[in-house]
This record gives C-alpha cells, structure tokens and sequence, in this order.
C-alpha cells in the first residue's frame, strides 16, 4: 500500500505587525487522502478555520497550542480552500487540491 507523505505547513511566531501574515508556505499543495501537518512555531494558541463553510469539511480546521502540532485529512477535492486563524485573522494561508501525484509533481516542477 502507498503511503501519501503529510503536507507541512508552520504558523511562525507572531511579530508586532498587524499587515497580513501568512503560513509558511502560504499555499499547500495536496492530493485527495492526503494529511496537512500544522506546526505552531509560535507561543500562543490558534484556531484555525475555513474562510468559508467547506462541504464536508464545515469551516473549523482545529485549534492548535505553542510549539504543538495539528492534523486533519482531507479526504474529499476541493480544488481550492482559503484559511485563516479566528484568534489572528491577518494570518493567511490555501489549501490547493490536486487530483493525482502526477498533476502535484508537474505543479511542482514549474
């Protein structure tokens, strides 16, 4: 069986700048099945969420804590997905869903 590697994205620490900050890397780019790891570089919580309501998804991806880290799967295509945290909205980030590796791969070329 195949084992579909997780996505990293890392929420760095916060700055005094309230200008929008985004994740890092800013867009993620997946596969339907695949996982997204977020890892809090930062020493506050966050609660990220869906900039809208995702079918079937809803619009809560979870909270994470200092220097922890937060899962979640998405199993379903949806081509894009923008979100924010609900406790610092100036900090962005997108979800791009691929439909297979050899589209990522391709993507990932360029």
């Amino acid at each position: 069986m195949l084992t579909i590697p997780d996505a990293a994205v890392i929420i760095p620490r916060q700055t005094s700048e309230s200008n929008p900050r985004y994740f890092l890397p800013s867009h993620v780019r997946i596969i339907p099945g695949q996982q997204i790891k977020w890892m809090n570089a930062d020493n506050r919580n966050h609660n990220l969420i869906f900039t809208q309501e995702i079918i079937p998804y809803g619009i809560k991806i979870g909270e994470i804590g200092p220097k922890k880290i937060l899962l979640k799967k998405f199993d379903a295509y949806v081509p894009v997905i923008d979100y924010t945290c609900a406790l610092h909205p100036e900090e962005k980030g997108k979800i791009v869903s691929i439909l297979n590796q050899k589209e990522k791969w391709a993507i990932q070329r360029l």
